[in-house]
């Protein structure tokens, strides 16, 4: 069975750090971010920390938003983009 495993970052304790780097490499705070996603800024944070799951449209958004795929934003693949078939 996977598990995902929470991981020490700066002293916080995230359960989705993929997702923190890419908002960090589009220059977003964490407020903007959460705008873009249409969400408060409370609700992204108790997903990034793993106190609520995050709803598969959401994640869909944050995968389009970070042109990443939604393994790599959860931590399943170190591979963030799938090559076209």
């Amino acid at each position: 069975m996977l598990q995902i495993h929470k991981v020490s970052n700066g002293g916080d304790k995230l359960k989705y750090p993929n997702i923190e780097a890419e908002r960090g490499r589009l220059g977003l705070s964490k407020e903007d971010f959460a705008k873009k996603l249409g969400i408060a800024t409370k609700t992204y944070y108790n997903w990034i920390n793993g106190t609520n799951p995050i709803p598969s449209n959401i994640l869909i958004k944050m995968s389009v938003l970070c042109n990443a795929n939604t393994d790599y934003l959860l931590g399943l693949s170190e591979v963030k983009f799938r090559e076209p078939v």
